[in-house]
C-alpha cells in the first residue's frame, strides 16, 4: 500500500517494497495450504531426530567420563612409581632437565583433563529454545553496572579516555539492559568488595510506567552477582547522553565534558545545567541602552519661514551649557530617517542628562509650532502571563511603571486575552530598562526563568520578547521606514494581517492570515502574517546587492571550457559576477585581453586561461610561469595551474607534457597547489565508464606526483550529441585537498558550450593565518588591516550636516589651559571622524556587480528556456525503453535545444551592441564622462591597496628597497624649543612666536579647499575641515599656537599612510615597479602650511629673496 499510494519515494525503494510484498504473499499462501496433520508430522519427525541426537550425546558423555577415570588412575600410578624410584643423592643437571620435561608433560595432561571435564559437564538442550526463553531476563542495576564495568575494562586502558570502540560497546550494553533499568554513577568512596544489592523500587510504581526506572518486580531466585574488585582511582567512567535527533548535530562538536559527581543532580542519566536554554546554548540577556538621545525636528511651519537646522543649532550652542548639565565629552549629532537631528549623549547612565538637555532646549525654543523637541527612549515588548479575571489594563500599566521605575506615560498595554489554562495574558510595551528589570528572574532561579510582576493579589510572570524587525507602513517591507521607502507600490490602505482593504489588523476577522508580499513574489505558502520569519526571507543580501560572504576566507573556483566561443565566454563572465566566483580556470578561451594582466592570465597558445573577478578582495594575479597548454599563477599562498591538452595529439606528446607539469608541481611542493583543466583523458577513477591509455598514464602520474583527485560522482563533464565523456579533471596537493569542499558538476547551468561548469570552494583561513616561512628570523613589517584606515563617500557629502555636526561638537567645554598637545590632537581626530559619520556614509568596499553590464531580464528568460530544453533532451536520451520513434524524438529535442541556444547567443550579441551605442550617445551630454574615462583607463574596480594585496615577503623586499635602513648612530632631526636671545647681555629673554592671524589660517584653509588630495590615516578630507572650521576654528588655532610655543609636533600628525603606485612596464616583484607616497593628516599639513608661509615671507622680506 505504501509503494502504491506514496508519491515521494524513489523508484528503487518502490521496487524493493514490491518485491518484499510479493515474497510475503507467497509464504502466506504456502502456509495456508499446509494442514494440521502435516504440521504435526513435521514436528514429530523433528522431535525424533532431536531425541536421537540427545541419546548420542549422553553416550558420548559416559565414554568421556570413563576415559577420564582411566587417565586419572594411570596418572596416580605413574606418580607413585616415580616416588619409589627417587634417590637421596644430589640431583645432577641431566636429572634436572628430565624432571622439568616431566613437569611439562604433567601440566599438559592436567590441561587436557580440564578440557574434558568442561565438555562432560555441558548439558545440551533437548529441544530448541522457546520465545520466552530467548528473551533476555530483566537485569538489576547491579548486574547492569557489572556488565558495564567489564565492558569498559575490556575496551579501554586504565587512565585513558574511552575510545570509539569502547563507546560502541557501552552503547550496546545499554541496549541489552533495555528500558527497565537506570544506570547510576559509580561512587568512588563505595566499598566494591561488599555484595551489591539491587535497588528497590519506590512505592506505587507500576510495571507499565517504568521507562528509565528500576522494575518493581524482581525475580525471587536470581543468583547474586559476583562482587567486583575496586576500580582504579585514575579511571573515569564514560557517559552517554541520550538526546533528541535535532540536538545530535550540536553535540558532535568536541568540547570538554564534565565528569558527573555524586552531588550533581541527574535527570534520566543526564546532568542538569542551570542557566541554559533548550538546545544547550546560553540564554542571551537583554542589553540596556548605552546612550540617551534628544531629537530636534523642524515642523513644516518652520521650513516655510526659512528656518534651518544650522540656525537652530547655533542658537542652542549659545544658550545651552552642556558642561554644567553633566555632559562628558560633548554631544554627537546624527541624521534620522525623516530628516530630524538626533543629539546623542554617550554613556550608560545619561538618561537624566538627556532629560535636562531636552528641558533646556524647550525653554530656549518655546514655539512648539516651529520646533519639536522629543526625548526618545528605547522600547521593548514584554509578555505578562498568569493574570486573573479582575485585572485591568490600567492596573497592569501602573504595576509596570511602579515596579519598573519608569513613567506611566511610557507604558502601553494591549488587550487582555484568555489562554488555554483559563489565566489571562497581555502584551505590553515599556522602556528597555524597565523591561530588563521586570524580566530578570528572582535570585536562585535559572537564568531562563521568567520574571515576576505583582498585579493586585496575583504574582504574574514576565517574559522579554524578541525585537520586531523595522517595518515600513507603506509597502510592508522590512529594513527601512516610511520616509525612505524605495517601493513604488503603496499598501498603506491594506490590512496588515489579511491584505484586504477597508479595515486594520486590530479589527480583522479573516479566518487565516495572508501575506501580500509572499503573494506578490509568487512565494508559497502565503498563509502567514507579514513579519514572520518565513515571510522575511527577501532582502537578505541588502539593498545594494552585496554578497555577505565576500570577505569570508573561501576562494570560489569555477572550471569551464568555452570551445573558443565568444558568447560562451560572455556568459561565463556574467556567471562569475552572478555567482561571486573568485577564480575561473577556462579551457579554450575565445580571447585573453592583453591589457588585463591583473585579472587575466593565459598560456602562450591561447588554449587555457585563468580569470579572477575584479571586484573580489583578492590580490592581483601573479604570473609565475606559462607555456604551451599550461599557465601558473599565485593567489595569496595558493598556486593555481590551468591546463589543456588537445585530443588530436599523440600519447608520447602527452607524456612529455605531464613531465613538464611534474617539474612545476615539485617546484611548489611546499605550497597548496590546485591543478585543473581539460586533459581529454578518460579513467574510471573520475567517473568514466572506461579507461584509455591517456587516463591510465594520467592516474599513474598523479599518484607518483602526490596529487589528490578532487572529482566526485559519475556526472559527465562534456555532453554532446553522440555521447558523454568525463574529460575535465581537478587535482590538488594534500595540503590543499583537505581544504577543498563542494566539488560538483553543475548540470542545471547553461554554458553555451558542450562542457558543463565545475565548481568547488577552497578554504584559505588557515593559509592566511600561517606565518611566512621565508620571513623567519626577520623583523615583521607592519601591515595595515583593511579597516584600519576609515573611508567615507566624499561624493555623498552633506555640507549642511557637516556644519551642524561641527556646531554640536563645539558645545564641548574648551579646557582653560592646554596641558598636552597630544591629547588635544587626539580629541580633534575623534571629533572630525564623528563629523564625517554624520555628514556622509562610510565606504567599506564597492559592492560587487551581480551580473554583466549587458544582462537583461529577457536574456535571463532565454537562458531558462535553454536549460529546460537541455534537460528534456538529456532526459529523453537516458531512457532505457526505446520505442520506434525514439531517434526521431531525440533529433527533434536536440534541434530545439540548439535553436534555443542560438537565440540566446543572438540576444547576448544584440544586448552588447545596444549597450555600446548607449554609452557612445552620452558623449554629447558629457564629453568627459564614462566613455572618456574608459578610454583613459580611469574606471578601475575597487580593490584593496597594493600594500595590503602583496605577499608579506614581497612587500618586505619592496619597502626595504625603497626605504633602506640607515646606519646605526643616525638620529633624525627633532624639533626643539625656540631659541633664546639676550637683549642686555645679562638675562636671556624668550622669543615668543607671533600668534596665528586670521589671514594666515584662512589662506591655508582655502588652499586645502581647492586641493583635492587623498586624506591621511584619519580619513578626514580637507573639504570637511573647511566646513568645520567655522565652529572649531578657534580651538584649532589655539592648538597650533600651543604647538609653536612648546616646540612640539603631535606624533599622530607625523604618522603617515604608505601608498605604492604601480609603474607601467616595470616588473611587479621589483622595487623599481612602484612609486611610494606617504599620506599625512590634513590637520598637521595645515600647520605646516602656516609655518611654510612664514618662512617664505621671512626669506622674501627680511632675508635674501631666494
Amino acid at each position: 500500500m505504501v509503494a502504491a499510494k506514496s508519491g515521494s519515494l524513489k523508484g528503487t525503494y518502490v521496487r524493493a517494497l514490491k518485491c518484499v510484498a510479493a515474497a510475503v504473499e507467497k509464504l502466506l499462501d504456502e502456509f495456508l495450504r499446509r494442514t494440521s496433520t502435516e504440521e504435526v508430522t513435521c514436528l514429530r519427525s523433528q522431535l525424533e531426530r532431536l531425541l536421537a541426537e540427545n541419546s548420542e550425546l549422553r553416550a558420548e558423555g559416559v565414554r568421556v567420563r570413563e576415559e577420564m577415570a582411566e587417565m586419572r588412575a594411570s596418572l596416580d600410578g605413574f606418580l607413585g612409581q616415580q616416588g619409589k624410584l627417587a634417590s637421596p643423592s644430589p640431583p645432577s643437571p641431566s636429572n634436572e632437565r628430565a624432571e622439568n620435561e616431566k613437569d611439562k608433560e604433567i601440566e599438559e595432561l592436567k590441561k587436557r583433563i580440564a578440557i574434558l571435564e568442561a565438555r562432560a559437564s555441558k548439558v545440551e538442550r533437548a529441544r530448541p529454545p522457546l520465545a520466552h526463553e530467548r528473551q533476555a531476563p530483566a537485569l538489576s542495576p547491579c548486574d547492569a553496572l557489572a556488565a558495564l564495568s567489564r565492558t569498559r575494562a575490556a575496551g579501554t586502558r586504565v587512565g585513558a579516555a574511552p575510545s570509539a570502540r569502547a563507546s560502541t560497546k557501552v552503547a550496546a550494553s545499554n541496549k541489552l539492559v533495555g528500558r527497565r533499568m537506570a544506570v547510576q554513577p559509580v561512587r568512588p568512596q563505595a566499598d566494591a568488595s561488599a555484595p551489591l544489592q539491587p535497588a528497590k523500587a519506590g512505592p506505587g510504581r507500576s510495571r507499565k510506567n517504568t521507562k528509565g526506572c528500576v522494575n518493581a518486580a524482581q525475580p525471587a531466585q536470581r543468583p547474586q552477582p559476583r562482587p567486583l574488585p575496586p576500580a582504579p582511582s585514575n579511571m573515569e567512567a564514560a557517559w552517554t547522553t541520550v538526546v533528541k535527533r535535532g540536538r545530535r548535530r550540536a553535540l558532535d562538536v568536541p568540547s570538554p565534558r564534565p565528569v558527573p559527581t555524586v552531588n550533581t543532580p541527574q535527570v534520566m542519566g543526564r546532568a542538569v545545567t542551570e542557566g541554559k536554554r533548550k538546545g544547550g546554548r546560553k540564554a542571551r540577556k537583554p542589553r540596556a541602552p548605552r546612550s540617551a538621545a534628544v531629537v530636534l525636528e523642524l515642523l513644516p511651519a518652520a521650513k516655510e519661514k526659512g528656518l534651518t537646522y544650522g540656525e537652530v543649532m547655533a542658537r542652542a550652542r549659545v544658550s545651552v551649557d552642556v558642561d554644567a548639565m553633566g555632559v562628558e565629552g560633548g554631544l554627537r549629532v546624527r541624521h534620522t530617517a525623516n530628516g530630524a537631528r538626533l543629539l546623542e549623549c554617550p554613556g550608560a547612565n545619561t538618561s537624566a542628562v538627556a532629560d535636562r538637555v531636552a528641558a533646556r532646549l524647550r525653554e530656549i525654543l518655546p514655539d512648539p509650532e516651529l520646533v519639536r523637541i522629543d526625548r526618545p527612549v528605547k522600547m521593548a515588548e514584554i509578555k505578562v502571563t498568569g493574570l486573573d479575571e479582575c485585572a485591568t489594563k490600567e492596573e497592569v500599566a501602573a504595576a509596570i511603571a511602579s515596579q519598573g521605575n519608569c513613567a506611566l506615560t511610557q507604558v502601553k498595554v494591549g488587550e487582555l486575552r484568555s489562554s488555554y489554562s483559563g489565566a489571562f495574558t497581555v502584551w505590553a510595551r515599556c522602556p528597555m530598562q524597565a523591561a530588563t528589570l521586570l524580566a530578570t528572574p528572582p535570585r536562585g532561579r535559572p537564568a531562563d526563568s521568567p520574571g515576576r510582576l505583582r498585579v493586585g493579589w496575583v504574582i504574574a510572570h514576565v517574559q522579554l520578547q524578541k525585537a520586531r524587525p523595522w517595518r515600513c507602513l507603506r509597502c510592508f517591507g522590512t529594513g527601512h521606514g516610511l520616509a525612505r521607502c524605495p517601493s513604488a507600490v503603496d499598501r498603506s490602505g491594506l490590512c496588515f494581517r489579511c491584505g484586504q482593504p477597508g479595515h486594520k489588523a486590530g479589527s480583522c476577522t479573516a479566518a487565516a492570515p495572508h501575506c501580500v508580499l509572499c503573494d506578490a513574489a509568487k512565494r508559497r505558502p502565503v498563509s502567514s502574517r507579514r513579519g514572520r520569519r518565513a515571510a522575511r526571507r527577501d532582502g537578505r543580501r541588502g539593498s545594494d546587492g552585496r554578497d555577505t560572504s565576500i570577505m569570508d576566507h573561501v576562494h570560489r573556483f569555477l572550471q569551464a571550457n568555452v570551445n573558443h566561443s565568444a558568447r560562451a565566454q560572455d556568459l561565463l563572465v556574467h556567471t562569475m559576477a552572478e555567482w561571486f566566483i573568485d577564480i575561473a580556470i577556462v579551457a579554450e578561451p575565445y580571447f585573453v585581453p592583453p591589457d588585463r594582466e591583473d585579472s587575466w592570465a593565459g598560456d602562450v597558445d591561447g588554449s587555457v586561461a585563468i580569470v579572477m573577478r575584479q571586484s573580489a578582495a583578492l590580490p592581483p594575479l601573479g604570473m609565475v610561469a606559462r607555456g604551451s597548454g599550461y599557465v601558473v599563477v599565485r593567489v595569496n599562498e595558493t598556486v593555481v595551474i590551468g591546463v589543456y591538452f588537445s585530443p588530436n595529439r599523440s600519447l608520447a606528446e602527452f607524456e612529455r607534457f605531464l613531465g613538464g607539469l611534474e617539474a612545476l608541481v615539485h617546484r611548489f611542493e611546499s605550497r597548496p597547489v590546485i591543478l585543473a583543466g581539460d586533459l581529454n583523458a578518460k579513467c574510471t577513477a573520475w567517473g568514466s565508464p572506461r579507461t584509455d591509455s591517456r587516463g591510465e598514464f594520467l592516474s599513474e602520474w598523479a599518484f607518483a606526483t602526490g596529487l589528490c583527485l578532487l572529482n566526485k560522482g559519475s556526472v559527465a563533464t562534456c555532453v554532446r550529441w553522440n555521447g558523454e565523456s568525463h574529460v575535465d579533471v581537478s587535482f590538488a596537493s594534500p595540503s590543499a585537498a583537505r581544504r577543498v569542499r563542494g566539488w560538483r558538476v553543475l548540470e542545471g547551468a547553461e554554458t553555451l558550450s558542450d562542457h558543463r561548469f565545475v565548481r568547488f570552494e577552497l578554504s584559505v583561513s588557515t593559509l592566511l593565518n600561517a606565518p611566512d616561512e621565508d620571513a623567519r628570523g626577520e623583523e615583521e613589517l607592519p601591515r595595515s588591516a583593511p579597516r584600519s584606515f576609515p573611508r567615507w563617500a566624499l561624493k555623498r557629502l552633506n555640507k549642511v550636516l557637516a556644519v551642524e555636526a561641527a556646531t554640536v561638537a563645539a558645545w564641548a567645554p574648551m579646557p582653560a589651559r592646554l596641558v598636552d598637545v597630544e591629547l588635544e590632537a587626539e580629541w580633534f581626530r575623534g571629533t572630525m571622524r564623528r563629523v564625517c559619520d554624520a555628514a556622509m556614509p562610510r565606504v567599506s568596499g564597492r559592492a560587487p556587480r551581480g551580473g554583466a553590464y549587458w544582462w537583461t531580464p529577457e536574456i535571463a528568460l532565454l537562458r531558462e528556456e535553454c536549460v529546460r530544453a537541455r534537460r528534456r533532451s538529456a532526459r529523453h536520451r537516458r531512457r532505457r525503453l526505446r520505442d520506434a520513434d525514439f531517434a526521431e524524438v531525440a533529433t527533434r529535442l536536440h534541434a530545439d535545444c540548439r535553436q534555443k541556444q542560438e537565440a540566446l547567443r543572438r540576444a547576448i550579441g544584440e544586448a552588447k551592441s545596444q549597450s555600446m551605442k548607449t554609452l557612445l550617445e552620452t558623449l554629447d551630454q558629457d564629453p568627459w564622462g564614462r566613455p572618456y574615462q574608459t578610454v583613459r583607463k580611469k574606471l578601475r574596480p575597487w580593490a584593496l591597496p597594493v600594500t595590503e594585496r602583496l605577499q608579506p615577503q614581497q612587500l618586505r623586499e619592496i619597502v626595504s628597497g625603497l626605504f633602506p635602513r640607515m646606519e646605526r648612530g643616525f638620529e633624525p632631526p627633532s624639533m626643539g624649543a625656540p631659541p633664546r636671545s639676550s637683549v642686555s647681555g645679562d638675562a636671556p629673554a624668550e622669543v615668543v612666536p607671533p600668534s596665528i592671524s586670521e589671514e594666515e589660517i584662512r589662506a591655508a584653509v582655502s588652499r586645502m579647499r581647492r586641493k583635492d588630495a587623498a586624506p591621511g590615516p584619519d580619513g578626514v578630507h580637507g573639504r570637511v575641515w573647511d566646513l568645520a572650521f567655522g565652529a572649531l576654528g578657534d580651538r584649532l588655532v589655539r592648538l597650533y599656537e600651543a604647538c609653536l610655543e612648546s616646540g612640539r609636533f603631535p606624533k599622530q600628525w607625523k604618522t603617515g599612510r604608505l601608498v605604492l603606485l604601480r609603474k607601467e612596464g616595470r616588473p611587479a616583484d621589483s622595487p623599481a615597479g612602484y612609486r611610494p607616497i606617504v599620506l599625512l593628516d590634513e590637520a598637521g599639513k595645515l600647520l605646516e602650511r602656516v609655518v611654510a608661509a612664514r618662512i617664505v615671507q621671512h626669506l622674501t622680506g627680511v632675508g635674501p629673496d631666494l
